[in-house]
């Protein structure tokens, strides 16, 4: 058919931010620079799920001999001919934070961040026989890559600046079952041989110890774009054959309240502000949101972000492995020098290039306000009318902790920070960055 039937098929693609997506990835990380470091670029529309672009650094080839082609594509998993995909990180965060909400607390809510031993400790989980998820022999000690943030804060304040123990401590308390009630309804699955919705038994998959590709990643992030509601991405309008005979394609599928809307817009409040003063820092002048992530290593780096009518997620790794043989610390990249590889270094910028012909060719709408009181999730001080039930972190403490994605022992950290910390220091020990 595709040889003989005279097809004509029709794309969700917009070609001008396609060709936009692909110049993108490819200035930001030329192909063939560094071994098996690749750059991804997928947008979704938040109303259709149509993908709007889907584009790499890599040149396509059947035989991957050369460096700078590959046939593997970034952006799917295994399910859509793709690869495995890539550890989430930090970008799994607001999804715990949305169950936090829903078990009745609010970002202005405090989680004791002090702990980091989580050895013999049994995490609530309705779904799972005994109703909990039980540490193994192994043991779980999940650390931040900033020191002096074992302490008590705000939930917002420790999703602003990814701290590893604020997230583990609000999943304590919440219950993972609910969790991944949540991350099942933004159509967050692995993207590999655990394929299927994210398995709660496992705890560490709260920071991200899954692989995920970025068009479920992008997908799962329009739902907080949208208000609550989750569109299957689609790929293709319309087929039609040499005599006007029309094909079946998959058509529109959306269901409104994926997600509570009114918790949705108390956590814009956070994701607003991180990604308009930690990734675009003044480059784009129309509302943003969204969250970094980094996984085991800093072999990967995400940073996924929306607008009220398109989602992107911006992916730059190594798609060789997750190892600290595959890390892109200490690697020239674009012609800078990382010595760092966090999500606000090298995917979010790009996502920011990308931004700047995506979002004025669609709507850019002011994200909805959120009615009670919230706080300043930066410096833990209070706005919008209400006050915070304790402000035992520093307030002016510019910090970010890693992302423990990986089972284990592996840290798997998520240094958001565009800058140094003021008082703070990196911890060094503590793994890699978000």
């Amino acid at each position: 058919m595709l040889d003989r039937g005279g097809l004509q098929i029709t794309t969700t693609l917009d070609s001008e931010l396609q060709q936009a997506a692909v110049e993108t990835a490819r200035e930001n990380v030329p192909a063939g620079e560094n071994e098996g470091v690749g750059a991804s670029i997928v947008t979704v529309q938040q109303e259709t799920g149509n993908i709007k672009t889907m584009a790499q650094n890599t040149e396509y080839t059947v035989s991957t001999e050369t460096e700078g082609e590959t046939s593997l594509n970034f952006g799917v998993d295994q399910s859509w001919g793709g690869g495995g995909g890539f550890q989430a990180g930090s970008t799994l965060k607001p999804f715990v934070a949305m169950a936090w909400m829903g078990a009745g607390n609010s970002m202005r809510d405090t989680v004791d961040a002090s702990r980091n031993n989580y050895d013999g400790a049994r995490f609530p989980a309705y779904c799972l026989d005994g109703g909990y998820a039980k540490i193994g022999s192994d043991g779980w000690r999940p650390r931040n890559a900033i020191a002096d943030m074992h302490k008590t804060m705000r939930m917002d304040y420790g999703l602003y600046w990814s701290i590893n123990t604020a997230t583990v401590a609000a999943a304590y308390e919440t219950d993972l079952c609910s969790i991944t009630d949540i991350t099942t309804a933004a159509g967050i699955e692995g993207g590999g041989t655990d394929s299927g919705p994210l398995d709660p038994s496992n705890p560490s998959f709260v920071l991200g110890a899954y692989e995920v590709s970025p068009l479920t990643m992008a997908a799962a992030y329009s739902t907080l774009g949208s208000g609550g509601t989750y569109c299957e991405p689609r790929a293709i309008e319309s087929i039609v054959d040499a005599e006007g005979e029309e094909y079946s394609v998959p058509p529109v599928q959306c269901s409104p309240g994926s997600l509570n809307p009114e918790n949705i817009k108390e956590l814009n409040n956070t994701l607003t502000q991180l990604a308009d003063e930690r990734i675009a820092e003044g480059e784009l002048d129309f509302p943003i949101a969204g969250k970094t992530g980094t996984n085991n290593y800093e072999s990967s780096t995400w940073f996924i972000g929306y607008t009220s009518d398109l989602s992107t997620a911006s992916w730059v790794g190594n798609y060789n492995g997750i190892g600290p043989e595959h890390t892109l610390r200490g690697q020239t990249i674009g012609g800078r020098y990382f010595e760092d590889a966090w999500g606000s270094l090298i995917a979010g910028p790009m996502w920011v290039d990308y931004m700047k012909v995506a979002g004025p060719k669609y709507e850019t709408a002011e994200f909805p306000e959120f009615d009670g009181p919230t706080g300043n999730p930066r410096t833990m001080e209070s706005s919008g009318g209400g006050s915070s039930n304790n402000d035992d972190s520093d307030s002016d403490s510019d910090s970010d902790s890693d992302s423990d994605s990986d089972s284990g022992d592996d840290e798997n950290t998520d240094n958001d920070t565009s800058e140094e910390p003021s008082d703070d220091s990196n911890d060094e020990s503590s793994g890699d960055e978000d």
